[in-house]
């Protein structure tokens, strides 16, 4: 259950932010670096925490019975219970730093060629120094993933682990005692999720306004339609 690359977020700090904080000529200006990766890292750092803590607790499990884990229902209940606001709070704010993300590869070339999204240009009009950073998809922390795979990695934690553990209940006999935490878990993941995709409404709409703010500052003849569809929105 915890192998789904629990080593993915220490790769995305390896192959993503160190390079972005020692590359020159800087990629994102420095001045602007730190609250640049803060809004679209969001709070990653302590996710990954959350990650450790439900491995380790699951290795230790493991090594109890080691040729079959009988019970786990316990752990993922407590780790649940523990990782809820984080992964609350990432997923609501999630589509702004997706559109933080976004917007900085539509108008910073060297960003984007950094993350590979255009290949057969990327670095071509410079060769890669010893300072210069690899793509970072051609990095071998990245496992040729994206970043964007990594950024949005924790949004779908909780389906996947409701959806393990609903197949763990399907075969846990009844009478075991693992049955009851399985279930309590699943209800404590699945209303997180309902908790989260509450607030990801108004933060998307939060980003339809910055988006809109945006387009009026580059196109000021923009349509009348999709500013009354949006400045109440934004107003309210």
């Amino acid at each position: 259950m915890a192998t789904n690359r629990p080593h993915s977020l220490p790769s995305a700090w390896q192959g993503f932010v160190q390079p972005l904080r020692t590359v020159q000529p800087p990629i994102v200006a420095p001045e602007h670096l730190d609250a640049f990766l803060s809004e679209i890292l969001l709070n990653l750092s302590d996710i990954r925490e959350h990650s450790r803590t439900l491995l380790a607790a699951l290795l230790a499990r493991q090594r109890e019975t080691p040729y079959v884990v009988k019970n786990i229902g316990d752990v993922v209940l407590s780790a649940a219970l523990d990782w809820g606001p984080a992964y609350t709070s990432f997923t609501i704010q999630f589509p702004l730093a997706d559109s933080v993300y976004k917007e900085e590869k539509a108008r910073n070339p060297r960003f984007k060629d950094f993350l590979m999204v255009r290949q057969a240009r990327c670095f071509a009009r410079s060769p890669l120094t010893r300072s210069s950073p690899q793509d970072f998809q051609k990095r071998p922390e990245s496992t040729k993933r994206g970043f964007d795979t990594f950024q949005s990695r924790p949004t779908f934690r909780g389906l996947r682990y409701t959806l393990i553990l609903e197949q763990i209940l399907k075969n846990t006999p009844e009478g075991d005692p693992d049955r009851d935490y399985l279930q309590q878990a699943i209800a404590v993941i699945k209303q997180q999720s309902l908790d989260a995709n509450e607030g990801i409404a108004t933060t998307k709409s939060k980003v339809a306004c910055r988006d809109y703010a945006r387009d009026l500052q580059q196109k000021p003849t923009d349509t009348m339609v999709r500013r009354v569809r949006l400045v109440p929105r934004c107003l309210g």
